[in-house]
């Protein structure tokens, strides 16, 4: 099990998340083995690292109920091909709506025909995000 030292990151840049995280030596308790290719001192890919994701609350943001098409989310860590929102009221991803994820801070949410973003006028609220490796378990809903 890797554990991260509190205050620390595995990656400083998140500009190029999500990316490999490489293990490069092990210490065994003798001193620091060498991981993977020695000659190269390539290591061992041991996980994919993910930006921790937020998104930018819009309160003023009016959406009509069906006559609003596409809503623009803005935040950080949004992943290309792996990102999915959750919404209240609950919209279901591929029958209410789909996602494009333009890069790590906007994705554009667009209605599908025949579909509503509530049943009534109502806040909607993005609860959950996922980015690849399962919900993000510390994400606050936003309006």
């Amino acid at each position: 099990k890797l554990d991260l030292t509190p205050g620390s990151k595995w990656r400083a840049n998140p500009e190029n998340l999500p990316g490999p995280l490489t293990l490069l030596a092990v210490n065994a308790g003798a001193n620091l083995v060498p991981v993977g290719p020695t000659e190269a001192k390539k290591g061992r890919v041991v996980a994919t690292v993910y930006e921790d994701p937020t998104v930018n609350a819009n309160p003023t943001k009016t959406v009509f109920v069906t006559h609003t098409h596409e809503l623009w989310i803005t935040g950080t860590g949004f992943a290309r091909s792996s990102t999915k929102f959750t919404f209240e009221p609950p919209l279901n991803f591929g029958t209410d709506y789909v996602s494009s994820v333009f890069n790590r801070t906007h994705a554009l949410i667009s209605l599908m025909d025949g579909s509503k973003w509530a049943p009534s006028p109502q806040i909607l609220r993005v609860t959950s995000i996922d980015t690849g490796p399962g919900p993000f378990r510390n994400f606050k809903p936003v309006a």
